[in-house]
């Protein structure tokens, strides 16, 4: 998944790689259905949904998730595996990158959207706790 804008904003040529990546579109900061039952049929066909839970580049220190990917999670019954990606400074050519992957998390049984906004704290709690490591 990746934010519309990536679609509409940066050309042709952006748009058809990330097209032939298998990328598609999500309008953040709404409800978009469409994104939603693509990631389902996705996951449901025991295929990876690679989702940036907070919905943009946290340049500021403040990670504050969304509760998308937790509530992707819980519906479709398949775990999130957190990564955190750490850069000092801002992002460019040849600047040392870290990946960090932590532990697989298994979603509750309750597929409620209190139950996903319950996991979205969790998720956050182990991203939080690589970044740490980092510092």
């Amino acid at each position: 998944m990746a934010k519309s804008e990536f679609f509409t904003d940066r050309g042709f040529f952006v748009r058809a790689f990330m097209k032939m990546c298998g990328v598609f579109a999500v309008k953040r900061n709404t409800s978009d259905r469409r994104s939603v039952n693509k990631a389902s049929e996705i996951l449901s066909e025991e295929n990876v949904v690679g989702i940036f839970p907070q919905g943009k580049i946290v340049t500021d220190g403040t990670f504050e998730p969304k509760s998308g990917a937790a509530l992707l999670s819980v519906k479709n019954g398949v775990p999130v595996l957190p990564v955190s990606i750490y850069v000092n400074g801002a992002v460019r050519p040849f600047r040392k990158i870290t990946v960090r992957f932590g532990e697989v998390l298994m979603p509750p049984d309750d597929d409620s959207l209190k139950t996903a906004r319950d996991f979205t704290k969790i998720i956050k709690e182990h991203i939080y706790a690589q970044l740490e490591e980092q510092h």
